[in-house]
């Protein structure tokens, strides 16, 4: 009996640990390089178009890693480097010629980095993302190049139901009117597949000021 609960509990590690292995994502993007040097003056995307990209992946974000080579021209103190979340949440890689680690980029040299971001954890992967570069005198002077982006996340879990509202049309209705708003219902969820359906509604006439009126009611 004490070797079958063992072997009991051996299983139902093993399902929770293949379980927890298969939540855990990762997705690796690799955007084009950023404009030439020279060839915008404040800002990469106003100017270029650079960059956007899409995600369909649905999941919630632990972690986000960007590595990138960046090349600097005499004024390193000039440039930065923005990532923005489909939210319109940002996260600075560099300020003002300084990594998000802490790293102070010098004049005229070309250096690789790796950012780790927890800005975006808890948010959803899909979506349109940005990122851009920009130069604080307005004349360029910096470039990113071989970028990846890494976004590590969780699946989403199975979607459960959060709450509900009835919205009611406060304007009047016509007599006999056809089809007619009256409410409308609105339902929040959370969570991914499988979906939840809603397959019947229950209203009541209480409250109203003569029931009568409303034909079926």
């Amino acid at each position: 009996m004490k070797r079958f609960l063992l072997l009991l509990g051996i299983a139902a590690l093993l399902v929770l640990a293949k379980s927890s292995a298969v939540a855990q994502m990762s997705v690796v993007y690799s955007p084009p390089d950023g404009p030439g040097m020279y060839d915008y003056d404040a800002n990469t995307l106003a100017e270029t178009g650079w960059t956007t990209f899409s995600r369909t992946e649905l999941g919630l974000i632990t972690s986000v890693e960007v590595e990138f080579t960046w090349e600097a021209d005499d004024y390193p103190d000039e440039g930065s480097f923005y990532i923005k979340h489909p939210d319109n949440t940002s996260a600075i890689l560099i300020s003002g010629g300084v990594t998000a680690n802490g790293t102070t980029i010098t004049a005229n040299s070309t250096s690789t980095h790796v950012i780790t971001i927890n800005n975006f954890n808890n948010k959803v992967v899909e979506g349109t993302w940005s990122m851009w570069v920009t130069d604080a005198f307005g004349d360029g002077g910096h470039e990113v190049t071989d970028i990846t982006i890494t976004i590590n996340y969780t699946s989403l879990p199975p979607m459960t139901y959060t709450s509900s509202t009835t919205l009611q049309v406060t304007g009047a209705v016509a007599p006999g009117a056809q089809k007619a708003p009256i409410i409308a219902v609105r339902i929040v969820t959370f969570g991914g597949a499988p979906a939840i359906q809603a397959t019947s509604f229950t209203f009541s006439t209480s409250g109203s000021t003569d029931a009568s009126d409303i034909a079926g009611a």
